[in-house]
Order: structure tokens, then C-alpha cells, then sequence
């Protein structure tokens, strides 16, 4: 069947696991780019999250159909709420913006059959550091193929989408509004319980293996007992995940344990405060595509120590702007963190050159004009 090229319906964005729902980047970088855009552009949400949106319409997917997630088949379950949704929604969009990742495959069977049925262009925002190989007829396979515009959220993620599908593709940086609290940082500390004389470490995001968790945990213990209560040292992790029960678990066989804090989840309008509080960012990942949490530590002059892996090392030079080290050695990334706890000038330069970086190469009013060009171009491109 055609493309109808017409642009006269609404753009769908599909997030099934939208923030605040689900509270990754690319959760939160779908939900405040939707803000943005409604300003002056049609939107519908499809999404599993029971959250609604003022201006948008939103089309409820389900991952318990017929219980079949009962069965383990949550993903079919998606597949078929969704095929069930976008086949009849009315009126029909002009474009259909996919955010997706390496897990996320399965999206190519969907999106194939909407747009040979009811000829309805989408583009893919590619926001995974990992990509894992794909068999010629995969989900992945079908979904870029398919794809009227492709965007990568990183260089190395574009790089190879690129290799991969023999197309062009494009970067548009996953950035948020950031928002720098207002207050001072003595203050912030007190509301977190800490006192103004504590140097604070922090570590943003999901508690899963492959953010490098254990051993941020590990490498801050190794420094030993005596040395993190002269320093008045403190390990905070905002974020949950399935690791942190074992985390817990890890940091209270330590006389330190009442070092480390465990904030959950923190809300995104509450996180500037949680910067604002910290000395030191630690970053330990695997790999990352643009990791928002250290654009927002650049953005708030922290001084970063971060592993050297794809994704980290596009942002962060050595000595430079931060600190990397070889990824899963905890004894590098403690020198790392004491390099920066006994080098107060060292740090100091590391976090003003860190904001200036960001300053000098990010903007999020470029991020929107961006992806509202995919968008405008979307419709019009045959995959």
C-alpha cells in the first residue's frame, strides 16, 4: 500500500513506560520533549502508564492482555494491545515517534504492520549504548528498516545503526530542561541530613548490573573505615532497581554503612536539589548512549569520575573535564575518588571545566528544533 504523505493528523509519540512511570532517560526525555511540543504541535501519548497529560490525548496500552503476562508473554501482550490501538485509532496520525532500545525489537513487528496497513510513517530514536546482534529478520531488523527517519542519541549509537542498516542517521542529544536550585549547598545538605563540613558522592540512575552499581559501592568501602569518617565522606545512590536489596545488603557488613544512603526514586523536580547537594558524581556504566544523568552533573558543575567505555568517554576527557577509569576495576576508580577528596584545587578545576563543557555544547532549545525537524521530515520519507 502508498504512503499517504498528507500531513494532517496528530503526531503519536509511543513510550509505553513514560516517566513518571518508568523514570530512566529515555522515560524522562520522552516526557519532556511531549511537554514541549504540545505547545504548538498536535499530540497523541500511547502509553501502559496510568499518567495523563494536560492537552494530550492518551491511548492505554496494556501488558496483562487475556493474562497472558501471567504466562511470562508480557511483550506479546504490548504487541497486541498496540496492533489492536494504532489499527483503529482515529483520526490517523501523520507520524508515530518510537523511542527505543536494544530490548525494545519487538516494536518492528508492530510498527511494520501499521505502517503497510494504515500507512502510517514512523521514526525511531535509537537511546541504547548496548546493541546486541541482529539476525537479518529480527525485531530490530524490521523496525529500522521500516523506520521513514532514524536518530541516534550518541555518535558511537549513530555509528553503528548507520553500519547496520546502510542508512543515515542522525544525533539529537537526549537533553532535559535542567534547573539549578537556588539554594545554597550547605542548606541542601542539612535537608538531606548531612552536614555542611560532608563531602558527598553521587550516583544517578537505575540500580542494575550494567550501571557498574556494585562497584561504585565496592570502591567507596575499599577506602576504609578510618579514612571516609576523617573525611566525612557519603555515598548516595538516587535511583532503584533490582540490585539494591543486594546493595544494602553489601554495604551493611561495613562499619561504614551509615555512609551510604539510599534515596529510592527521587523525583525529577527534586533531583536539582540532590546535584546541588553533591561534591563528586560517579559514574561506573558499561556502556551508555548520552547518559542525561552526567550531562546534568556537567550541567551542575560537579567534579566526575566515570569509567572509560563508549558513550562516557565522547563526554568526558581525562584530566580534562573529569576523571575516567578502566571500567570494573574498583581499586582505579577509589584512587580516582581519593584523587579528588585529597585535591580540593583538582576537583574545583574538573567541575568548572565539566559546566563549561556542557555550556559550550548542549542546548535543549536545539534538542526540540531538532527533533521537531525529524518529525516534519518523517512523514514525508519513505523508508
Amino acid at each position: 500500500m502508498a504512503e499517504d504523505n498528507s500531513k494532517s493528523g496528530p503526531v503519536l509519540f509511543f513510550s509505553p513506560g513514560i516517566f513518571p512511570c518508568g523514570c530512566g532517560g529515555m522515560e524522562l526525555f520522552d516526557y519532556h520533549m511531549i511537554k514541549s511540543l504540545v505547545k504548538d504541535t498536535p499530540l497523541v501519548l500511547a502509553t501502559c502508564c496510568r499518567a495523563s497529560f494536560s492537552g494530550i490525548r492518551t491511548i492505554r496500552l496494556h501488558t496483562r492482555l487475556f493474562g497472558i503476562r501471567r504466562l511470562g508473554f508480557s511483550k506479546l501482550s504490548i504487541v497486541l494491545s498496540s496492533m489492536v490501538r494504532l489499527l483503529a485509532i482515529q483520526p490517523k496520525p501523520s507520524v508515530i515517534c518510537v523511542s527505543a532500545t536494544s530490548s525494545t525489537g519487538f516494536y518492528g513487528y508492530i510498527f511494520r504492520w501499521v505502517k503497510r496497513i494504515r500507512s502510517i510513517p514512523y521514526i525511531v530514536v535509537m537511546h541504547c549504548g548496548e546493541l546486541r546482534p541482529w539476525r537479518r529478520l529480527s525485531g530490530n531488523h524490521i523496525l529500522f528498516a521500516g523506520a521513514s527517519r532514524i536518530l541516534a542519541v550518541s555518535q558511537p549509537i549513530r555509528d553503528e545503526i548507520s553500519r547496520r542498516c546502510g542508512r543515515s542517521v542522525d544525533i539529537v542529544f537526549p537533553l532535559l530542561p535542567f534547573v539549578k536550585s537556588s539554594a545554597p549547598a550547605s542548606e541542601l545538605k542539612s535537608k538531606l541530613g548531612f552536614e555542611k563540613q560532608d563531602r558527598i558522592l553521587l550516583y544517578v540512575g537505575s540500580l542494575k548490573e550494567m550501571k557498574g552499581v556494585a562497584d561504585i559501592l565496592g570502591a567507596f568501602l575499599s577506602l576504609e573505615d578510618e579514612y571516609i569518617a576523617k573525611k566525612r565522606l557519603h555515598l548516595v545512590f538516587a535511583g532503584d532497581g533490582p540490585l539494591r536489596k543486594a546493595l544494602k545488603i553489601q554495604a551493611s557488613r561495613s562499619v561504614s554503612y551509615e555512609s551510604v544512603c539510599f534515596l529510592g526514586n527521587v523525583p525529577h523536580t527534586r533531583i536539582q536539589d540532590i546535584y546541588g547537594a553533591s561534591d563528586i558524581f560517579v559514574m561506573a556504566s558499561s556502556c551508555e548512549g548520552t547518559p542525561l544523568a552526567l550531562l546534568e552533573a556537567e550541567f551542575n558543575g560537579l567534579s566526575i569520575v566515570a569509567s572509560n567505555v563508549r558513550g562516557i568517554n565522547q563526554l568526558i576527557r581525562d584530566q580534562e573535564n573529569g576523571l575516567l577509569f578502566s571500567h570494573g576495576n574498583r581499586t582505579e576508580l577509589a584512587m580516582r575518588i581519593r584523587s579528588l577528596v585529597e585535591d580540593i584545587e583538582l576537583a574545583a578545576r574538573l567541575g568548572r571545566s565539566a559546566e563549561a563543557h556542557f555550556n559550550t555544547n548542549f542546548d535543549y532549545q536545539q534538542t526540540i528544533t531538532a527533533f521537531k525537524k525529524a518529525i516534519n521530515d518523517g512523514f514525508r520519507r519513505v523508508g
